[in-house]
């Protein structure tokens, strides 16, 4: 793991949080044959792990700050809101 081992800094994670049923919404859409396996339920779990360590925090020591942009919305929408954090971020 690369911050495990410590040839990796991170300034910010930004977490595109999206509902399973959404990502399996827009795999299906994408119709990518090596997609075509990826169940809801593994999505769910997916899911479930990246809650627990990016806004619980379990499992890890992090103090790198996270940025959390609905990805529930249109890609046009998420990629508007995560520039204007990241702009605002970087004029500070």
């Amino acid at each position: 793991m690369l911050i495990a081992n410590g040839s990796c800094h991170l300034d910010l994670i930004i977490y595109l949080r999206a509902t399973p049923e959404t990502c399996l919404q827009r795999i299906q859409a994408r119709h990518r044959s090596e997609e075509e396996s990826i169940s809801l339920d593994y999505l769910q779990t997916l899911h479930e792990r990246h809650e627990e360590w990016l806004i619980h925090r379990n499992s890890t020591n992090l103090s790198i700050p996270i940025l959390i942009v609905d990805a529930n919305q249109t890609k046009e929408r998420v990629y508007n809101d995560t520039n204007t954090h990241v702009e605002n971020l970087i004029s500070c």
